[in-house]
């Protein structure tokens, strides 16, 4: 909810009204979040993804990262990691990025997920 919060008060101090969503992986399915990824290439949507680094980078952290790309052929996902002290930008396919959202935040006691961050008029 936090950063659902911050990505309005973000694009409202640009003068913008987007639309956020937040979508938890145990009330979503991978094909829904492989449509906001489809909207992400046909540039009507920016999508963060709040993912446990385990199964993916083998850290014990989890990570909110915005994504880059979605390789629909190759069914694999650039996630632009914000931690450039650690990581670089890395692919995931889409399976192992959903299984890495569907861990449990232990902090929050709550499931991972996305968000989808909609400019008006898109």
């Amino acid at each position: 909810a936090e950063l659902e919060a911050f990505a309005r008060r973000a694009f409202a101090a640009l003068g913008v009204e987007a639309t956020v969503t937040r979508h938890h992986a145990t009330s979503g399915n991978e094909a829904a979040l492989r449509t906001a990824l489809c909207a992400v290439e046909a540039g009507r949507a920016h999508v963060t993804v709040n993912v446990s680094l385990a199964p993916i980078l083998g850290s014990p952290f989890g990570h909110h990262s915005p994504v880059g790309a979605y390789d629909e052929a190759a069914d694999r996902v650039l996630v632009l990691d914000t931690f450039r002290q650690g990581w670089e930008p890395w692919w995931a396919p889409l399976a192992l990025l959903w299984t890495a959202m569907t861990m449990v935040d232990p902090d929050a006691g709550e499931p991972r997920g996305w968000l989808v961050i909609q400019p008006p008029g898109v």
